[in-house]
């Protein structure tokens, strides 16, 4: 018979009952290439096949006829284990033979085989492990059925030494750190860490990591940069002996359970729903401080660790890494299992600390809380809490509940979130304004007992249209109380039908370009009390708001339901347009009455130029009549299309009471570039105000006074002026974005300089916030601007008037023709047509869009100057349509020409 070489590799698997663990022999093969194992537990046995003992041998077989020898189980006549006494066991079936893989078994690349070669597998619980002596020679026997066999003498040794007892468990993997950490085994001198992808540990082809039988001395093991984030992971450990001397190859004895051993790569840090830390106990030099419980994705509660710690600042404790370099005794609670509260002690009194919290999962990703500031009792604090507001607010109200809030109180030695309220009610005011007295309320009357941080309570099971009284008391840490104004409520009858009645009517208090205030009486109702009472404002260009339900389905909300409100600015508003307004009233249970419709017209944005003198092509004339010639010049249209009208506030600045814009009288000390003088008016905190900025063009123009010279401004207004000297908007000049528009105060001219250039700044505030859309095309050939009320010819004169003015040509004409044509203009079924003044012509004009300053108006025809009906100094005023800047030309020169007219 031919003599066969094959390697065997002894797994003993004596799965014995976790109460009683034998000591185990370790075998010592004789031939090199020989590797025996034992484990006391095999992770893949069922319960009742543990209570057996159960064998295992793996081997290998050097030569391909050997290899292919076994492949058909039906040439097997039986496997046979001879023992050192004679005797033999069989495997249950010739079927016990397994084929695991077809290359060499991961982890015993030390047999080295000089080609691939399956590896087999033979497995028996049948077998007690009790019954296998302890010395002597076993022998593999595997015999064919034509009786050829294949054997192998195996000699072993017991082991001196005591066995290892227990398994590894609670296998770790911290992400940050890339450490996968055990709790050892006892007795156990190394270990040996194979990883798989996935749970299932027997296919080999998942195995990403082993530490290649190496002896890991310590319980935890910093592994390569292997495992993706994301994916699952099994581990398996296996506990090392070599007390005997045996090669850690062949000392692996106690295997870890591998079906609790299973993690995922975790990057997603624990979630904190309620991240508030609260103070409880608090005292002169302790506190107990407790927090809501986290959850985790992978990490189960329990598992989930906590830090605690303080500082005097919280701005040390609002990241991970300051709170990570701590330490001392400003670390309270090192990371601790399933904490979350802790009794903090050694504090000063009267000291204001600051804690937080944080929590990591078991991959090592953290959370924090927000911190907590508490301040330690005084050694003797016998101040109450302060209640600057003691009023206490309704609202809800309905006929069985409502609800009631209040300011807060502040203390001298509690923080705010420590402070708390207690809420009673009584049918007698005196029996709730004052804290004895309050305090003693018991039962139902109770609202709320003692309860931190609460401002509000809503108050249920009353009785319908009753009378109660309400109060509130605060009380420190320390037990001193406060008391608020007793608040007297009547709940509503049980079936209120009947809507409130208004009060006097709606008056205006004041009427500008873009805004409007109103006023109106308070309503009343025949179960809810006045100052419970809510109200709505609501407008409409037509008249078509004269009931609840058409003012509720047709008009603009201006202000949305507010309790006890009877006044209210209304703002974004069209310039020089008409609005229809009412107010609805609706009382607690939700019935709705309505006030008599009132209506107003906003008024103009733009205001005169100053000039009142009128001439012709070359000197002062008298101003001439309708009809005669040049009629039509600014001249003739006298605070029109508004008066200038200026307050001086008597704190270093002026209102202007058209355009409700607030300028700083004096200009800015130095000269600045655009960019700094940006920035200088932004951060100017000047009369209480902070809201300044640097004006654009159309802002700037309106303090203008075209009837003065050098400067052409109100000197009793606005002083230092720089005479002959320009001033910067904040409009850039689209053309060439390295310049920005700027006003010339000697005649009022509007130019563009390079932004880095230096000149000076006057600084504005406030103003109304315009309508938007800002023009409205009327499709009948006008445009109307929203911003300043003012109607204009859609097209240049010679165009005809449609959206496109794409018919006609542009007519250039003289001053005293463009008079002319303005005045005879019938157009939108108006004839009071006027040729702009230079005020109006700029105010028109948008600024620093991506348009240039008369894009509105047709895009062919911005090559042009445009008259306007302003003369002074001694020339004619127009504007350029390209770039917006002011021209002076004599009155015989051709230039285009737009008309306007007042809204109505």
């Amino acid at each position: 018979m031919k003599k066969v070489i094959f390697i065997i590799i002894l797994f003993f698997s004596a799965c014995m009952k976790k109460d009683t663990l034998l000591p185990l022999p370790k075998f010592e093969a004789d031939l090199k290439e020989a590797h025996i194992y034992f484990s006391y537990e095999d992770n893949n046995s069922t319960v009742s096949e543990k209570q057996n003992g159960c064998f295992e041998i793996f081997f290998g077989l050097k030569t391909f006829h050997d290899q292919k020898l076994l492949e058909n189980s039906e040439i097997i006549e039986s496997i046979q284990i001879l023992k050192p006494d004679g005797s033999f066991f069989s495997f249950v079936s010739p079927d016990s033979l397994l084929a695991l893989k077809d290359d060499v078994y991961q982890g015993y690349e030390t047999l080295n085989y000089p080609q691939k070669r399956r590896i087999w597998k033979l497995r028996d619980y049948s077998l007690n492990s009790q019954n296998l002596p302890m010395t002597g020679t076993y022998q593999l026997k595997i015999t064919k059925k034509d009786k050829a066999q294949i054997s192998l003498s195996v000699p072993f040794t017991v082991l001196s030494a005591d066995p290892i007892t227990g398994f590894p468990v609670s296998v770790n993997y911290d992400r940050n750190s890339k450490t996968v950490s055990w709790t050892g085994a006892a007795g156990a001198s190394g270990y040996r860490i194979m990883i798989f992808l996935g749970e299932n540990t027997d296919d080999l082809s998942k195995l990403v990591y082993d530490s290649n039988n190496t002896a890991i001395p310590n319980s935890s093991l910093i592994l390569p940069d292997i495992l993706v984030e994301g994916n699952k992971y099994s581990v398996v450990v296996d506990a090392l002996d070599t007390a005997s001397g045996k090669t850690s190859d062949a000392g692996f004895i106690h295997r870890s359970k591998i079906s609790s051993l299973s993690t995922i790569i975790d990057s997603e840090a624990p979630f904190v729903a309620d991240k508030i830390i609260s103070a409880g106990s608090v005292g002169e030099t302790s506190m107990t401080l407790s927090w809501s419980q986290a959850e985790d994705n992978i990490s189960t509660v329990s598992a989930l660790r906590y830090k605690l710690v303080k500082s005097s600042l919280c701005g040390d404790l609002d990241t991970e890494e300051k709170i990570n370099a701590l330490s001392g005794d400003r670390i309270l609670v090192e990371w601790t299992e399933n904490i979350l509260t802790k009794q903090v002690t050694g504090l000063s009194a009267g000291i204001t600390y600051c804690f937080n919290v944080a929590v990591r999962d078991e991959a090592g990703n953290i959370s924090l809380y927000t911190p907590k500031q508490q301040t330690t009792t005084l050694i003797n604090d016998i101040s109450s809490p302060v209640v600057s507001d003691k009023s206490i607010a309704v609202s809800s109200v309905t006929a069985i509940s409502l609800t009631l809030s209040w300011n807060a109180a502040v203390d001298n030695v509690s923080a705010q979130n420590a402070l708390q309220y207690k809420v009673v009610k009584a049918s007698a005011e005196t029996a709730v304004d004052t804290i004895i007295e309050a305090d003693s309320i018991s039962g139902n009357d109770i609202v709320m007992d003692w309860t931190p941080g609460i401002l509000s309570k809503t108050v249920t099971g009353l009785s319908d249209n009753t009378v109660y009284y309400f109060n509130v008391i605060a009380k420190d840490e320390a037990g001193n109380k406060s008391i608020y104004t007793a608040k007297e409520q009547q709940t509503l009858m049980d079936q209120d039908l009947s809507a409130p009645t208004a009060g006097s009517g709606i008056v205006f208090l004041s009427t500008y370009a873009r805004s409007m205030s109103l006023s109106w009486g308070g309503a009343v109702d025949n179960i809810t009390i006045s100052s419970n009472l809510s109200y709505k404002l609501v407008s409409s260009f037509l008249n078509n708001i004269t009931t609840v339900s058409d003012a509720l389905a047709n008009g603009t909300v201006i202000m949305d339901w507010t309790v006890s409100q009877t006044s209210y600015s209304a703002s974004r508003l069209k310039a020089k347009s008409g609005y229809y307004f009412t107010v609805l009233v609706k009382d607690g249970t939700g019935n709705t009455g309505i006030y008599p419709v009132v209506d107003n017209m906003t008024d103009y944005w733009v205001t005169e130029t100053g000039v009142s003198k009128c001439y012709n092509a070359d000197s002062e004339i008298s101003c001439p009549a309708t009809g005669e010639a040049f009629y039509g010049q600014d001249g003739n249209y006298s605070n029109t299309p508004k008066a200038k009208n200026f307050s001086d506030n008597g704190d270093g600045t002026v209102t202007d009471n058209v355009t409700r814009l607030v300028w700083k009288k004096n200009t800015e000390t130095g000269i600045y570039t655009n960019a700094a003088a940006v920035t200088v008016c932004d951060n100017l905190d000047f009369a209480g105000r902070t809201g300044w900025r640097l004006p654009s063009v159309n802002e700037l123009t309106t303090i203008v006074s075209f009837e003065k010279y050098n400067p052409s401004i109100d000197t009793a207004y606005f002083l230092d002026t720089q005479t002959g000297a320009p001033y910067w908007t904040s409009n850039i000049y689209q053309a060439d974005v390295s310049k920005a528009y700027y006003v010339l105060f000697q005649k009022g001219e509007i130019a563009y300089y390079d932004k880095i250039a230096s000149i000076y700044v006057r600084c504005v505030s406030g103003g109304e916030i315009p309508f938007e859309p800002r023009f409205t095309d009327n499709l009948n050939g006008t445009i109307k601007d929203n911003h300043t009320g003012l109607l204009w010819e859609r097209c240049p004169y010679g165009r005809a008037n449609t959206t496109t003015c794409v018919a006609g040509e542009t007519t250039q004409k003289t001053w005293l023709d463009a008079l002319s044509v303005c005045e005879n203009l019938e157009l939108g079924e108006r004839n009071d047509w006027r040729l702009p003044s230079i005020s109006e012509l700029r105010s028109v004009a948008v600024w620093g869009g991506i348009d240039s300053p008369l894009g509105v108006f047709s895009l062919r025809d911005l090559i042009y100057e445009f008259w306007s009906s302003t003369r002074s100094s001694g020339y004619y005023w127009s504007l350029n349509g390209y770039t917006g800047a002011s021209s002076q030309s004599s009155a015989t020169s051709s230039l285009a020409i737009l008309c306007v007219t007042g809204s109505q």
